[in-house]
């Protein structure tokens, strides 16, 4: 995303995927009438002209805020769950970072209205959750934080299908032989590396297959400069 423009606005989107092909994560809240809608913060303090808590917002209040992060931006609304469904296909793939307050049952059948099941990822940070969200949805795809092959395991005693798992390693230094081995299982690796200094085209040398990013231009140009294959695979799927 740049810098230039706000987080979870559809304009902030297009800039993105318009200069390299790129998943999109976003930040599911709801309002007090129900609306699933996109915002980072329990608050709309941080990035609107409002106040107060999205959960306490009428849908109707919620839309006619403004965005004002950055400071002296203008012109940008928040956005609803279904516009920038509706708005990513064919463009890219979302992943659904569930926040606080907001049930995947709820946010499961705003994807199967838009008819995107087939092109969202959902996020969960536990074993525990990516057990719940595939008793909700069994045919989504699902980040979950993976720390060793024992959390496979769990999941697959759990009726978890892994192949529609791909693991988060995590922030820090990843372990190559737990790629390794996710990999022997079917099941794909993506990190976090949010300074410009990261190695990322290292992270694909050692068959990470997705990284978590602030910095989409560098990573498009390291990663594909390092994966040894024709185009990238972000703009393959959406394709697909």
């Amino acid at each position: 995303m740049s810098d230039a423009v706000p987080e979870n606005t559809l304009q902030s989107f297009q800039s993105t995927v318009a200069s390299v092909p790129a998943f999109l994560e976003i930040d599911i809240a709801r309002t007090r009438d129900g609306a699933l809608v996109l915002m980072h913060d329990d608050t709309v303090d941080r990035t609107t002209n409002g106040h107060g808590a999205v959960r306490e917002m009428t849908s109707t209040e919620f839309a006619a805020l403004q965005i004002d992060d950055p400071p002296g931006v203008r012109g940008f609304e928040p956005a609803t769950l279904r516009q920038a469904l509706d708005w990513a296909d064919g463009k890219t793939v979302l992943e659904l970072d569930v926040k606080r307050g907001v049930s995947y049952e709820d946010v499961a059948e705003e994807v199967r209205g838009a008819g995107a099941m087939g092109r969202v990822i959902f996020i969960t940070y536990s074993v525990d959750g990516a057990s719940r969200l595939a008793r909700v949805a069994p045919e989504a795809m699902i980040y979950t934080t993976i720390r060793d092959e024992r959390d496979l395991d769990t999941l697959e005693r759990r009726g978890v299908d892994l192949t529609h798992v791909v693991a988060w390693l995590g922030d820090e230094e990843f372990s190559e032989d737990l790629v390794e081995a996710l990999a022997a299982r079917g099941v794909e690796a993506r990190v976090g590396m949010f300074s410009r200094g990261d190695d990322f085209g290292g992270a694909a040398r050692a068959g990470v297959t997705g990284v978590a990013v602030n910095h989409v231009d560098a990573a498009f140009r390291e990663i594909d400069a390092a994966d040894g294959a024709e185009g990238f695979a972000a703009l393959q799927c959406v394709r697909g």
